[in-house]
């Protein structure tokens, strides 16, 4: 199992990703943001890389369930409507 550590502090980190999606792995910038619990922030973080509920899950070792919970609270927080929202 993977374990991803994320700031809480807001802060620039810049990391490779782990291949997710058949592709050779990349740079990302994920800036923190203080509103965000740290589990809050890893599933921000992978979702966005387009990982499911229970991708993130196995890779969190929580239920997919709880997975989609933390999301809708994140959108709430945010007002996002999806995934796709949160990038804008």
């Amino acid at each position: 199992m993977h374990r991803h550590h994320l700031p809480c502090a807001p802060v620039q980190v810049r990391s490779t990703l782990e291949c997710v999606d058949g592709e050779a792995p990349r740079s990302a910038t994920f800036e923190a943001d203080t509103r965000f619990t740290e589990k809050e922030r890893k599933i921000i973080f992978f979702a966005l890389q387009g990982l499911t509920a229970k991708d993130i899950g196995r890779r969190m070792d929580i239920s997919y369930r709880t997975v989609e919970k933390r999301r809708q609270v994140i959108f709430d927080k945010t007002g996002a409507h999806s995934t796709r929202d949160l990038t804008m």
